[in-house]
């Protein structure tokens, strides 16, 4: 008799941890500085599924979302020309870094992340995301890298920890 399959926690922590043939594990762009959403190489993106998460800098930085795509490339365009997230982009620019994941990840992630960033237009729905289930137990995750610095800036205007 076979073994039993492994939990959902347990392929969870697999897809997160360990790199699978094709896929991508971290924070991307990995090394390098986050780009700015209107600067974003739609190819790496399209057809892979995964978090996401959107800020804008300048005088009052600020997270606007986290959240979950089926396709990464597909968000990007819709999140680009969406005009409540475009007025942003006057306000420093808007920049964006990725997490490829399973959807099976999406709402433990996302309901990880969100409240800890507190992104200003969480609320707000997009067609190429994926809905979150909310009553998913939060799963743990490192936050896109730099996230301190980011916080650090954001400390002087709002509770965002």
């Amino acid at each position: 008799m076979k073994g039993k399959p492994p939990g959902m926690l347990k392929r969870l922590v697999g897809a997160l941890s360990t790199a699978r043939e094709g896929t991508l594990n971290g924070w991307q762009p990995a090394g390098q500085s986050y780009p700015r959403l209107d600067k974003i190489d739609l190819q790496v993106l399209t057809g892979h599924s995964g978090l996401f998460a959107l800020w804008h800098l300048g005088v009052r930085p600020q997270w606007l979302r986290v959240g979950f795509a089926p396709d990464l490339g597909q968000a990007v365009d819709e999140i680009s020309s969406h005009p409540e997230i475009a007025e942003f982009d006057a306000h420093g620019g808007l920049y964006m870094s990725w997490y490829f994941c399973p959807a099976e990840a999406a709402s433990g992630l996302v309901n990880y992340l969100a409240p800890r960033l507190q992104p200003a237009l969480q609320a707000l729905a997009l067609d190429s995301e994926m809905r979150i289930d909310v009553t998913v137990a939060a799963a743990s995750c490192d936050s896109p890298p730099g996230t301190a610095a980011v916080w650090s800036a954001l400390e002087p205007y709002a509770d965002h920890k």
